[in-house]
C-alpha cells in the first residue's frame, strides 16, 4: 500500500530530511505538498484566503495521478477536515484520511457552531485522529462521541531544524516564540519585574496592544530557520500560555528540548506530558507573573540547574521526540511494523 504525508506548507528543507529517514527505514511512503499560507491572521482572510487553498490541496491530494489508498496528513488539521468533506464527493478514488495532530480551537457564535458541524462531520470520516496529549484526547472524545474510538495520543513532532545552527555564545537571557494562545502579557510582566533583555518570535496580532519594555526585541512572522537562530541566543526558553481550551506551545517546547535550552513554560495540560517538573524544564502557574520571573531568575542564577534541566531535556527528545522516533511511532501506527525491528 503506497502511503501520501500530506502537509499544508511548501515543501522546505526539513521535509525533505523527514523524506530520506522514511527512505531509510524502507517505508514506501510518497510526499504532496500544499502551499497554504498561514501568515493571514484574521477571520475574514481565513475564510477568504485559508479555506479555498485548503479546498484546492485537497481536492489535488484526492484526485491526483498516484491511486493513494491513505492520506496521512502530518501537521494540516485544517486540511485534513477539508478533504474528509470532499472526499464523499469523489467515491470512485476516496483513500482513508488520518491526521496526526488534530487541534481544534472552538470558537464561540454562529460560526463557531457551524464550525463543529463541519468537524463532526469530517471526524466521523477518519480512520485515525491522532492528538498530543491525554488530556486533549479526552477533551475531544466527549466533543465528538461518534470519533472517540479512533481518537489516540500521537505525540507532536518537532517540525522545526532538528539540527541546531552554529553555536553561538547566548546573547539575550530570555527567548519566547510562537501564536496559538501565547500569553506575553504576564511574561512582559514579568521582565519588567526583573528588568532582564528578551527577544520574542511572535506575530502582530500575538502582542497587539501590550506595551513593549525597552530591553525586549520583537521578530515578527520568521522563517523557521531564523526562528531555530534567534531561540539558540538565548540562556533560557519561555513558553507562556493563556489558560486555553486547546493544546498549544509544543513545537517551541521540542524545539528548546532538542537544542538542550532549560525551558520555563506554563503548568497547560498539554505542556505538562512533554515536561517534567523540576527535570526537563520548570512549570509555573498560568496568569502569574510573580511566579514566571521567579523561575526565570532561579535559572539565570543558577547556571549549573539550566544546564542540567538542557541537559535532560536533550536525552528526552533524543529517545521519544526526535525525527527517528517519530518515524517509528509512524511505522508501528499505519505499517504494522513493530518498532523494535526499525
Amino acid at each position: 500500500m503506497r502511503n501520501h504525508i500530506v502537509l499544508d506548507i511548501e515543501r522546505s528543507a526539513d521535509d525533505g530530511d523527514l523524506e530520506c529517514r522514511l527512505r531509510r527505514f524502507g517505508l514506501d511512503f510518497s510526499f504532496v505538498y500544499a502551499p497554504v499560507s498561514h501568515l493571514r491572521e484574521s477571520e475574514w482572510a481565513r475564510w477568504t484566503h485559508i479555506l479555498p487553498a485548503y479546498v484546492r490541496a485537497a481536492r489535488q491530494a484526492l484526485v491526483g495521478k498516484v491511486r493513494q489508498n491513505h492520506l496521512i496528513f502530518l501537521t494540516a488539521a485544517g486540511l485534513a477536515l477539508t478533504a474528509a468533506i470532499l472526499s464523499s464527493f469523489y467515491p470512485k478514488t476516496t483513500p482513508e484520511i488520518s491526521v496526526l495532530n488534530f487541534i481544534y480551537r472552538r470558537r464561540s457564535g454562529p460560526v463557531g457552531r457551524l464550525l463543529d458541524l463541519f468537524v463532526k462531520r469530517a471526524l466521523e470520516r477518519m480512520k485515525f485522529i491522532g492528538v498530543p496529549s491525554h488530556g486533549a484526547a479526552e477533551a475531544y472524545s466527549r466533543r465528538f462521541p461518534n470519533a472517540a474510538s479512533r481518537i489516540r495520543i500521537f505525540p507532536t513532532w518537532c517540525g522545526f531544524p532538528e539540527d541546531p545552527p552554529v553555536a553561538t555564545p547566548s546573547k539575550v537571557p530570555v527567548f519566547a516564540g510562537g501564536r496559538s494562545a501565547r500569553d506575553y502579557g504576564t511574561l512582559l510582566k514579568a521582565l519588567r519585574m526583573l528588568d532582564v533583555s528578551a527577544l520574542l518570535a511572535a506575530s502582530k496580532t500575538a502582542v497587539k496592544g501590550l506595551t513593549i519594555p525597552s530591553g525586549v526585541t520583537l521578530s515578527f512572522d520568521v522563517p523557521e530557520r531564523t526562528f531555530a537562530n534567534l531561540l539558540m541566543q538565548a540562556c533560557i526558553v519561555v513558553v507562556p500560555l493563556q489558560s486555553a481550551s486547546f493544546d498549544a506551545g509544543q513545537s517551541v517546547v521540542l524545539q528548546a528540548m532538542c537544542y538542550g535550552k532549560p525551558i520555563v513554560a506554563t503548568d497547560s495540560a498539554g505542556l505538562s506530558e512533554y515536561i517534567e517538573h523540576g527535570k526537563t524544564g520548570l512549570l509555573v502557574p498560568p496568569s502569574d507573573p510573580q511566579a514566571l520571573a521567579f523561575a526565570i531568575k532561579a535559572l539565570l542564577d543558577d547556571p549549573k540547574l539550566a544546564s542540567c534541566l538542557g541537559q535532560e531535556a536533550r536525552r528526552v527528545y533524543c529517545g521519544r521526540y526526535s525525527r527517528d522516533a517519530f518515524v517509528r511511532r509512524l511505522a508501528s501506527t499505519f505499517v504494522a511494523v513493530s518498532a523494535e525491528t526499525l
